[in-house]
């Protein structure tokens, strides 16, 4: 899956805001979806490129369920042209194709679905 090396993962999100009847996430998190604001999340997208990493697996649950979050993410990442790829965990219907376009252009090269 990955690309570029050195990676690592992040969480950008804790739980799903889904309930899945096969899914652990309640068991490990709880019925509450929490998830992290962009300005946060793009903080630490800088930090990890200042460390060295190329590219980042978010390990959410449901990373594309945050959809006005996620535009500002990718947005700024384009803008601002990160130099680091991302992996996210994706439900088919949580995406749209304006979304996976954003996120190719901010260096998305594969969605995970669970």
């Amino acid at each position: 899956m990955v690309k570029r090396v050195p990676y690592t993962t992040a969480q950008t999100s804790r739980g799903c805001p889904f309930r899945c009847i096969f899914c652990t996430a309640p068991t490990f998190y709880g019925n509450k979806a929490r998830f992290r604001s962009a300005a946060g999340v793009l903080e630490e997208i800088r930090i990890l490129i200042s460390l060295g990493y190329r590219e980042i697996f978010f390990r959410d649950e449901t990373f594309t369920a945050y959809k006005k979050r996620n535009i500002e993410v990718l947005e700024t990442m384009i803008r601002e042209k990160l130099d680091v790829r991302g992996l996210p965990n994706a439900r088919a219907d949580t995406v749209d194709l304006e979304t996976l376009q954003l996120m190719k252009r901010a260096g998305c090269h594969m969605v995970k679905s669970a």
